[in-house]
């Protein structure tokens, strides 16, 4: 029998007030091939059973999986089932996060939760049903320990799977965002957001998902955002969300089997708290003449400070600003304004300074108009920096605005002169 290696995870645990939840939880999974992750220290494993014909969860008892360290990865492996072979089945399993032996959880009643990995590789092997092969879903769910996420209420679901293609024995694959909740009554399963199917080799993709308190959601692939909306679910509902990994393997019709494994690298999740502070720093007034019909003024400067973030040295990820102007009377998220994105200038002491030129194409009326920075980090809510401090769209005030006269672009007469008055100067110098 192979003798198993000695665990060498490199896993960072930050933990706040309560023992299940943490700020921080991450693996690289650096340690000797054949290392055993899940049971372990810190992942436990569930065998989550088999899925029949209908969708009833049985037990599984031949199970032959495998989570263990390969490469410095997370080889995840799902074994085939034989019990039931003349019915419809998905073999599934569950590994869950642990913090001292506890399922983690990430409080984002004030701030916003990340979750990432990398998904390396995904292959099938044997039949499969309804022209599917193996799924892998990441998820934020209200539960500690469950069989499929489809059937908990109030769950987030990055469902990440391949579909065998009919022929060379090559597979695509495919990717979607879904959330499961109840309205008074059975549960309701709605896909937000679904990635056309992509051909074949697989692509190593890293995934993201971001939810915030501000009943906001992000999700991105490869550093690319793919989706983003208010939240269908509420921090109100899902307070305190459990990170879960399940994995699953469609079999095919009558006695054929089939099994599945993924390859999986840096899993990590953590809490980024709200934005603390902000504003509109600099200038409070300013002057502009359209030319073209086109606006274009100097800088303008704001800061923001975030507890813990924005005192590291340089830019922040995740940290985004705009400038935008538009009506005094007009809500800052309408389209009556207008938004420029800003660029991190410098640090000043615990804040991020950033700066930009308002610039804005087409006709514009001459008039006040009032203009603010904007500011959002990770999947958290807009802030608008106004010359008092932090506002919420609700609390936008316009008496705190900067304010911008835009005046009439010059006429052609007063062109003519200028440059009539010009040549003659330089007549003068001759």
């Amino acid at each position: 029998m192979k003798t198993l290696l000695s665990l060498c995870f490199v896993a960072a645990i930050l933990f706040s007030s309560h023992a299940a939840q943490v700020t921080a939880w991450s693996d690289t999974f650096t340690g000797g091939n054949g290392t055993v992750v899940a049971p372990g220290t810190n992942w436990q494993y569930t065998n989550a059973g088999v899925e029949t014909n209908g969708f009833v969860t049985v037990p599984r008892t031949d199970a032959q999986d495998l989570t263990i360290i390969t490469n410095n990865m997370l080889f995840s492996y799902v074994g085939p089932v034989t019990n039931l072979p003349s019915e419809y089945n998905k073999v599934q399993k569950v590994i869950t996060p642990l913090s001292s032996g506890t399922p983690v959880s990430i409080d984002v009643q004030n701030g916003t939760v990340a979750v990432q990995l990398d998904l390396v590789n995904m292959e099938h092997n044997g039949g499969h049903r309804w022209n599917l092969g193996q799924e892998f879903k990441l998820s934020l769910s209200p539960q500690p320990v469950y069989v499929d996420p489809n059937d908990v209420s109030n769950t987030y679901i990055i469902n990440m799977g391949i579909r065998p293609l009919v022929g060379a024995g090559a597979t695509s694959s495919y990717i979607s965002l879904i959330h499961v909740y109840t309205t008074n009554g059975p549960l309701i399963r709605q896909t937000l957001y679904s990635m056309p199917n992509l051909p074949p080799p697989f692509q190593p993709k890293t995934v993201r998902f971001e939810y915030s308190a501000g009943d906001f959601i992000a999700f991105y692939t490869n550093g690319v955002q793919l989706f983003s909306s208010n939240s269908p679910i509420t921090a109100a509902v899902l307070p305190t969300p459990y990170v879960q990994i399940w994995h699953g393997m469609f079999n095919g019709e009558g006695s054929v089997s089939s099994t599945g494994s993924v390859i999986v690298d840096n899993v990590a999740f953590s809490y980024a708290p709200p934005i603390g502070w902000c504003n509109l720093q600099w200038p409070q007034t300013l002057s502009a003449a359209t030319t073209n019909g086109a606006v274009y003024t100097d800088k303008v400067y704001g800061q923001i400070w975030i507890d813990g973030i924005t005192s590291l040295a340089g830019p922040t990820s995740g940290l985004y600003a705009w400038v935008g102007f538009g009506p005094t009377n007009a809500s800052p998220a309408g389209a009556a304004w207008v938004w420029t994105p800003a660029d991190f200038n410098v640090q000043v002491g615990n804040n991020d300074e950033f700066h930009t030129n308002i610039f804005i194409s087409g006709d514009v009326p001459a008039g006040t108009y009032g203009y603010a920075y904007r500011y959002k980090y990770l999947a958290g809510p807009y802030t608008y920096g106004q010359l008092d401090g932090p506002h919420t769209e609700a609390a936008f005030s316009p008496a705190q605005c900067g304010l911008l006269t835009v005046v009439p672009e010059p006429t052609g007469l007063v062109f003519a002169l200028a440059g009539c008055m010009a040549a003659s100067r330089l007549r003068g110098k001759r």
